[in-house]
């Protein structure tokens, strides 16, 4: 299996920053300090839905507030643990203090804003929401795990991968990723279990307030002022969110087609499609085979048989091989 290679020094000093601010779109990516010693070297590998990075960066600071939230909808969770340095800021409206042996976890629907005021070495994982939700209860995943045997564990295994990817088989990443996904469960567990009983409500953003009132509805057709009702906003805000995805009708059958992807990945799940499409909320079966090949790339059929699909963007798929290809250049 090919992993991606990302370097800084493969562009000039002065493009650096604003390359590396293009391909991160959806940040507002400052550095601490001169903008022309900004350096970043990436080795990325992709296991189905599950994407594992090897990251040091220079001293640099991160924002991302709700507007860019709403804007970019990625459903998408970052485990970042932090090999050598120290960040500080805030996370999902918490303070965020994580230096070596730690890790900071990060729902990308919340916000974040830190500095990071040495070279950082990282080893992150990066999978859609919904890979966590098949474990977890929790309506937030961000949070700071502290330094312990299970995350270290985890860290020397994602390691390993990257280090012997060309003798993982394109068949066989899709597993390999959901076990990556496990062992870092077992670390998150203690202090996911601690935030479930706390819950920080107020960070959510609309977006996923909205998502997760289809999620558990998936069979009712929904309207903007009845949603907007359920969740105590205005019908404007949620019309709003829903026109960028091309209006609610369409907004209601994607979270329906993804929560049917999750169910047709899940080998244990032998439910029949024609029940998992009506259990989703798809009446129209051969609507339903459209429309899932159309967003996924692969019929039902093919993902239950294990070819693997293409998640989108909103469905929380990690495109960094395409949004940073300025770092891939090589002479010649």
């Amino acid at each position: 299996m090919r992993a991606f290679d990302f370097d800084s020094a493969l562009l000039p000093p002065e493009a650096r920053l604003s390359a590396f601010r293009q391909g991160a779109s959806h940040f507002a990516v400052d550095p601490v300090g001169d903008p022309r010693a900004f350096h970043t070297r990436w080795r990325l590998l992709k296991l189905g839905d599950v994407n594992v990075i090897r990251s040091i960066t220079s001293p640099i600071h991160y924002q991302r507030d709700h507007a860019l939230i709403e804007a970019d909808g990625q459903d998408r969770v970052a485990i970042h643990y932090r090999i050598a340095g120290a960040a500080s800021g805030t996370l999902d409206n918490r303070v965020l203090n994580s230096g070596p042996g730690s890790a900071a976890v990060w729902d990308l629907a919340h916000t974040l804003d830190f500095k990071a005021f040495d070279i950082s070495e990282l080893i992150i994982v990066t999978l859609p929401r919904y890979m966590l939700d098949e474990i977890f209860a929790v309506t937030s995943y961000s949070c700071v795990v502290p330094k312990s045997s299970e995350l270290a564990l985890a860290a020397v295994q994602v390691r390993y991968l990257l280090e012997h990817s060309e003798d993982i088989t394109e068949e066989g990443g899709p597993a390999l990723g959901r076990a990556v996904r496990d062992l870092f469960a077992v670390a998150l567990m203690p202090e996911l279990q601690r935030l479930a009983s706390n819950p920080n409500t107020d960070a959510e953003s609309v977006l996923q307030r909205i998502n997760r009132a289809i999620d558990t509805q998936l069979r009712v057709d929904l309207q903007v002022d009845e949603l907007a009702h359920q969740l105590s906003l205005t019908a404007d805000s949620v019309r709003d969110i829903a026109d960028r995805a091309g209006g609610l009708d369409m907004m209601v059958e994607r979270r329906r087609l993804l929560a049917a992807f999750q169910r047709l990945s899940d080998p244990v799940d032998v439910t029949p499609l024609a029940l998992v499409a009506w259990q989703c909320g798809m009446n129209d079966l051969q609507r339903f085979r459209r429309r899932f090949r159309a967003l996924f790339s692969v019929t039902p059929n093919q993902l239950r048989a294990g070819v693997p699909g293409h998640l989108p963007n909103w469905a929380g798929a990690y495109q960094v091989d395409m949004s940073y290809g300025a770092f891939l250049r090589r002479d010649g």
